[in-house]
């Protein structure tokens, strides 16, 4: 797996998908840079919606429930992601499993940090999604990701590999 920088900011109330080169993650303030097979870098957005980045953060919303249901979610590499780490992060997006379930996996495979608010995060986070709950979802994630250990990262369990691609694909979504 190639290796490439993800760049996690923590910005009150904001986040976002960025695509920005080596080079210009040394100049932006409070960021920290890790290797784990990502193209792309997590970032910032305003959480202020207007209805076009709304429409998009439901159509990416809608696309994500239909490829959890039909098996389909890949990571941002395009890799394959178990159809049993789907049916879970499923269940908990829908609250028919306790996030604790997620919580329990990431913490048995090493990760570090906010994995409970990551798990519970999820919850409803597709149903109407809202700037404010999306970026803090992706805040969540982004911490979890500054915590994780190089270990955890070149080697992630499905269910944060499922994580990762519905945090990216939200994050394109409400990229004005």
């Amino acid at each position: 797996m190639k290796k490439l920088p993800l760049v996690l900011a923590t910005v009150a109330a904001a986040a976002t998908i960025l695509v920005a080169s080596p080079a210009a993650h040394a100049q932006v303030h409070h960021d920290l840079t890790f290797s784990f097979g990502a193209d792309q870098y997590v970032g910032t957005v305003p959480t202020a919606l207007d209805r076009q980045i709304a429409a998009a953060l439901a159509a990416a919303a809608a696309q994500i429930l239909a490829d959890l249901n039909a098996g389909t979610l890949t990571d941002p590499n395009g890799a394959e992601i178990s159809d049993d780490a789907q049916a879970l992060v499923l269940g908990v997006i829908q609250g028919n499993i306790p996030p604790e379930d997620i919580q329990a996996i990431l913490l048995n495979s090493g990760a570090e940090g906010p994995s409970e608010e990551v798990a519970k995060a999820l919850v409803n986070l597709l149903t109407n999604p809202q700037a404010g709950q999306v970026a803090a979802f992706i805040g969540h994630f982004n911490e979890l990701v500054m915590n994780a250990s190089p270990a955890f990262l070149a080697n992630p369990p499905d269910v944060f590999r499922a994580i990762w691609a519905i945090a990216t694909q939200l994050g394109q979504a409400a990229t004005p």
